[in-house]
């Protein structure tokens, strides 16, 4: 029982009902008077998803009671039997977009002692060829700053070059002063 303020009782399991000993009216207290119990369920129709409110929107259909063929809440069902799998064909997608296309650009970068990005990450590159253009001194050349060092990187001696077929960016340092190496990558456009 809720307790509240205005009223204070206690439930009767043989009748049913809860007795107030005060019950607070217009004309002042009155004792004894037994209420009916209130009941767990709505009052009024229940709306699914929306409760007890139609939140200003009136329901467009009337509740129809179930058809005759439903026999105690049951509806026949006819289950079809199930047909044979049909082969399944595997199909590869060779191309996404008929505008791509395979292009390639050249550059050139300044190298110092300190680690220097020589390129960035470029997911549609293909290829990509570093050429160390100094005649005396070694290029080291790694993946990130840290790669690029004596201890871990790779070394491209004086005019000779590397191959990759990596689309993540290279770092590179000289052992001393500063060194060009030039650059040529491939790449798809589209």
């Amino acid at each position: 029982m809720v307790h509240s303020p205005r009223m204070q009782g206690h439930y009767d399991p043989r009748t049913g009902y809860t007795i107030i000993d005060v019950q607070e009216t217009d004309e002042g207290p009155r004792p004894g008077t037994a209420i009916k119990p209130i009941p767990e369920t709505y009052a009024g129709q229940n709306f699914p998803y929306r409760g007890t409110e139609t939140h200003g929107v009136d329901p467009i259909y009337d509740v129809e009671p179930p058809p005759e063929q439903w026999e105690g809440g049951m509806v026949p069902v006819s289950v079809a039997e199930p047909e044979e799998p049909q082969k399944v064909i595997p199909v590869r997608i060779v191309e996404e977009s008929s505008e791509e296309y395979d292009d390639w650009a050249t550059g050139q970068a300044d190298i110092g002692v300190n680690p220097t990005q020589i390129v960035g990450r470029n997911p549609r590159r293909s290829s990509l060829k570093i050429r160390n253009l100094s005649a005396t001194v070694v290029v080291y050349v790694g993946k990130d700053m840290g790669g690029a060092n004596f201890f871990s990187g790779w070394p491209i001696d004086p005019g000779d070059s590397l191959d990759l077929n990596s689309t993540e960016a290279v770092f590179g340092r000289a052992v001393t002063g500063t060194v060009i190496v030039a650059i040529l990558q491939e790449f798809t456009v589209g």
